[in-house]
């Protein structure tokens, strides 16, 4: 038997939300090997929450990061219709308490490091951080983390979860895509 596994990456072109709907199909694929326990996925409007839940097989535990009430006035908030229609798919939007960090409020880690690798995997990585911390998952749960670079989804990892006070336990172990 090999001491290895063979997978396949998907590179998008480009950066952006064009790239949400082909995204949302490669979690989905990537879902049948059965060891995941939940998608967490960046959204802002919520959009990006709903397509990628609509996406998904009936069931699946997706956790929805949005930015919490006091970034409202400078980033944006879920509009309740778009939000109203995630959750009814069964998403869980992410709670206003407790308060989430955010990778640049940990002291001694730089968001610069991850965005060498991209913003969106800097913000896949970052809303699983935050799902911990507001409780949707556990420390070691094998979850996708899905982040965008601005608007919509364009990357996916497999990560082992850990929270802010235990960073050093969260593990990348498979990029599924991201922009070239």
């Amino acid at each position: 038997m090999a001491d290895f596994t063979r997978a396949s990456i998907t590179y998008f072109h480009n950066p952006g939300p064009k790239n949400t709907e082909e995204l949302a199909r490669i979690v989905a694929e990537r879902l049948k090997g059965g060891d995941i326990e939940a998608v967490v996925t960046a959204t802002t409007s919520g959009n990006t929450a709903l397509q990628i839940a609509r996406a998904l097989p009936k069931g699946t535990r997706v956790y929805a990061v949005n930015f919490q009430q006091a970034y409202w006035d400078r980033h944006a908030r879920p509009k309740p219709e778009i939000q109203r229609q995630a959750e009814e798919l069964g998403v869980v939007f992410m709670p206003d308490e407790p308060s989430a960090k955010y990778l640049r409020d940990i002291q001694g880690h730089s968001p610069d490091s991850l965005r060498r690798l991209g913003q969106g995997v800097k913000v896949a990585i970052e809303v699983v951080m935050q799902a911990v911390e507001v409780g949707h998952v556990k420390t070691g749960a094998r979850v996708i983390g899905v982040g965008g670079s601005s608007k919509g989804a364009d990357v996916a990892l497999v990560i082992s979860a850990a929270g802010p006070n235990e960073l050093s336990r969260l593990w990348v172990s498979e990029i599924l895509a991201k922009p070239k």
